[in-house]
This record gives C-alpha cells, structure tokens and sequence, in this order.
C-alpha cells in the first residue's frame, strides 16, 4: 500500500480522481479457491516446465518456420512430380524485385518448361 500511494503521489493525479477499493480475496467464490489452490502447486511444483514466454512476432514466426519446415518435408517424399524434378528443394525462387506480376508468371513459366 506503501509503495502505490508514493506512485500515486509521484503522478499529475490529484487524489480526488483517485479512489481506491478494498476487494476481498477469493475466499468463498466458486472455483476461485480451486484456481488460488492449483496455482500455489504449480509454484512449488519442481516438474512443471517453465515456458518461455513469446510475443506475437516471435510466435507468427515460428509457425512460419514449422510450416516451411513441414512443406520441405512434404516437398522431399513427393515421387512422380514434374516441378519436383526441375525444382529440387521448396525454397522460393529469387525473382528480381523490379518484375511485375506478369514477368514473374512468365519467368517462373519458362523455369517449369511451360509455354503459352
């Protein structure tokens, strides 16, 4: 209590737009107690794997990477696979960066030995 009222003293707040509220503990809600039980075990529970935690760009990117992976994957058993025979992995071709949709739909036409 110490600690948050020398927090509130040390902002622009004037302690009239401030009210504080006592709430009780869990004490008599259900699931609460059960919830307050199971999370006092976890903290003393020495086979419980900490987890570290990740943020959304560090999880979009490992799920990119375990779906590339898992395409590669895909991508080496295919058997009787035209493209997989000019095309030996599932990397991405580089294209220059300077091509218009078109140009790509051609280059990658001529790569794949289709012609229109």
């Amino acid at each position: 209590m110490k600690y948050l009222l020398s927090t509130i003293s040390n902002t622009n707040y004037q302690f009239n737009d401030i009210t504080l509220t006592w709430i009780p503990s869990h004490t008599g809600i259900e699931g609460n107690e059960k919830a307050d039980m199971m999370a006092k075990q976890a903290t003393s529970d020495q086979t419980i794997e900490m987890l570290n935690f990740l943020s959304k760009d560090d999880l979009k990117r490992e799920a990119k990477n375990i779906i590339i992976n898992l395409w590669c994957k895909e991508w080496h058993l295919l058997r009787d696979n035209k493209l997989r025979e000019i095309k030996h992995t599932a990397d991405r071709w580089i294209n220059p960066t300077n091509l218009t949709r078109e140009q790509e739909i051609i280059l990658t036409s001529l790569r794949i030995g289709h012609s229109s």
